[in-house]
């Protein structure tokens, strides 16, 4: 299973990757981000040791967030190839198409196959160790957490994202911070929201597999999203925005500020 599920990920973005250098967009990658979370969790399913209704649950959870977060990145890409990987290819020059090959595809197929241990935990798992934990309190309470913490961060992911696009579409908006509604609180509600998702489904595996590995991908996802590639960025271009200071001032990254 993790074999095969590893080679369909590094084969999956080895294919975006050559569609890139015909469209020079290497930001089609971000497209496949959510579905390939899919990919992997039914491949998981269909090699798995047996089949619960558990395990078409929780592949189905898996599906229902990563389509929909397919769906927003591809509403939002406009053709033009994101600032991100635009400022890459400008250092890169002309060896940026062969060079994002590992920089860019590769690396975050490696990311979203480890980011993926839930799904792999919970589908490895013997269907003795399943079955036990289903009529098992300590383990069902654990499951059930880890289905709040799911559903509870996949609203917050929605709503948060929804709220931007609102805003977005206004072209008075055009270079302001939106500080109303749940960005008046939380300066990054949707990054709080898939943090919350993602441990969702760690906990939600570890509860019927007692697995640890099935928290490795939610605290690779938390970091990356508090250190790395998430809040840091996002905050470095709304440094150039009119008032953020003051909306910084006012409002945590991913909580709500104490006020007393």
């Amino acid at each position: 299973m993790l074999i095969a599920t590893a080679a369909a990920t590094f084969l999956a973005f080895t294919a975006i990757w050559a569609l890139s250098i015909a469209r020079r967009d290497a930001s089609i990658v971000d497209l496949y981000w959510g579905p390939g979370f899919a990919v992997i969790a039914w491949i998981a399913w269909w090699m798995s040791p047996g089949e619960l209704s558990l395990d078409i649950a929780f592949a189905t959870g898996v599906t229902l967030w990563g389509l929909r977060l397919g769906w927003h990145m591809t509403a939002r890409h406009r053709g033009a190839e994101d600032a991100r990987y635009a400022d890459m290819r400008l250092r890169h020059g002309d060896a940026f198409g062969r060079k994002s090959l590992w920089m860019v595809f590769w690396l975050q197929a490696l990311i979203q196959w480890a980011a993926s241990s839930p799904v792999l935990a919970l589908m490895a798992a013997p269907l003795g160790v399943k079955a036990f934990a289903l009529h098992h309190p300590v383990n069902g309470a654990l499951a059930g957490l880890g289905a709040i913490l799911f559903i509870a961060g996949f609203i917050i992911e929605i709503a948060a994202d929804r709220a931007v696009e609102r805003f977005k579409a206004d072209p008075a908006n055009r270079g302001q911070l939106l500080t109303s509604g749940l960005h008046g609180r939380i300066r990054h509600p949707n990054y709080l929201g898939e943090i919350m998702l993602q441990w969702g489904l760690g906990v939600v595996a570890f509860g019927f597999t007692l697995n640890p590995l099935a928290l490795v991908g939610p605290a690779l996802m938390h970091g990356l999203i508090l250190k790395v590639s998430g809040v840091p960025l996002l905050e470095a271009q709304f440094e150039q925005r009119p008032g953020f200071a003051a909306w910084k001032a006012r409002t945590g990254a991913l909580l709500p500020k104490w006020r007393g």
